[in-house]
């Protein structure tokens, strides 16, 4: 694709190449601009500031979908573990399952586990990442995965 003359009256805004259409956010546009290239495929555009109004070429950068994901969702994960979620299950003795939920061919997909471990191995039979985004919270899911499977 190549880049065109866009106007900013919009957002988001629809540019064409003369064979598809595109939809494009302001800051996506920005940062496509300044850098002279499309977004990589696989990767997002962050606004370093946090905030997204502000949409100066100096405040975007191109990053990888998944550490983008990890600075917007880190304070929202109670297990302290990417991907990874407790879940109330009545059927189980301890009352929850702890869940891995990732997207494959455009589906979300899911395993789980009464065994943070056993989640842990099975994530790496599939081949999928198993990423430690808060320490504290991660060691505080392993021991009550211990505990509970005692």
């Amino acid at each position: 694709m190549m880049l065109m003359e866009f106007e900013f009256n919009k957002t988001p805004t629809v540019c064409a190449d003369g064979r598809n259409n595109y939809t494009f956010y302001e800051y996506q546009l920005v940062w496509m601009i300044a850098n002279g290239k499309t977004i990589p495929e696989g990767y997002d555009i962050h606004h370093l500031d946090g905030n997204n109004m502000n949409n100066d070429s100096d405040n975007l950068v191109c990053i990888p979908k998944d550490i983008h994901y990890l600075y917007h969702n880190k304070s929202n994960n109670a297990t302290g573990i990417h991907r990874v979620h407790k879940r109330k299950d009545p059927t189980c003795s301890q009352g929850y399952i702890w869940r891995y939920q990732y997207r494959k061919d455009g589906k979300t997909r899911a395993f789980q586990s009464v065994n943070l471990k056993k989640l842990q191995q099975k994530a790496k039979q599939k081949g999928l990442k198993w990423t430690i985004i808060d320490p504290v919270k991660a060691l505080q899911s392993y021991k009550e995965s211990e505990l509970n499977a005692k």
